[in-house]
């Protein structure tokens, strides 16, 4: 369900990276979403999913406990990739 927009997000940020080394846009908010965006991806592929995974077989408490650090993990690092966009929109 999330693969589309993770993968509309790639190629959005891509295209970002490209404008910026080619100085055609702000590098330093463009490389921190890029950042942020990497967090998200590394995060979700080596905590989340796995621990979804564990949960599919049934319910596990300690995984749950893991899996809300997880989404915490990720949920600052999308957030924080908001504000890289926002400060690239309006700076």
């Amino acid at each position: 369900m999330v693969g589309p927009l993770f993968v509309g997000q790639g190629v959005t940020t891509l295209w970002l990276l490209v404008l910026a080394a080619r100085g055609d846009a702000p590098a330093l908010p463009v490389l921190a979403g890029a950042v942020c965006l990497a967090v998200v991806l590394v995060v979700t592929a080596l905590g989340a999913v796995p621990l979804h995974r564990v949960l599919d077989a049934g319910w596990d408490a300690a995984a749950h406990h893991r899996l809300l650090r997880v989404d915490s993990v990720r949920v600052a690092a999308a957030s924080l990739g908001v504000l890289a966009a926002a400060w690239l929109v309006l700076g």
